[in-house]
């Protein structure tokens, strides 16, 4: 049974930053990624370029207490695969990952068929 449940899907662009303000501001059981960038000058450059980057959400990272989900495909050109494994070794907490071989930013979830769902949804059923 899932009864009173916060669990904040984010997706890319300004989504994660978004999610990251929510989770802030809320008490969420848990956090799932799916293809987000570390900021978005970094998803446009691969750095960062300026110290007031807005959606810098590599930088609120590493205060993440909750678990967290990261489904990305290691193809994707929108949000570099390496802003995935960034995401990854910067969480500190409990974490769980779904890396999608040879999917791109639009078709993660055709091409990791059911794992994309069985993994989501134990992901949802074990963090309440």
């Amino acid at each position: 049974m899932i009864a009173n449940l916060t669990i904040l899907l984010v997706s890319c662009l300004c989504i994660l930053y978004a999610g990251l303000n929510a989770y802030a501001r809320i008490r969420a059981d848990g956090l799932i990624f799916d293809g987000a960038f570390t900021s978005t000058f970094r998803a446009l450059t691969g750095r960062r370029l300026i110290p007031w980057d807005k959606f810098d959400n590599y930088a609120r990272l590493p205060k993440i207490e909750c678990p967290v989900l990261i489904i990305h495909g290691t193809l994707d050109r929108t949000v570099p695969f390496s802003h995935a494994l960034k995401n990854w070794n910067a969480i500190p907490g409990p974490k769980q990952r779904l890396f999608v071989e040879g999917a791109h930013h639009g078709n993660v979830v055709e091409l990791a068929g059911r794992d994309y769902w069985n993994i989501v949804m134990h992901f949802i059923q074990r963090n309440p």
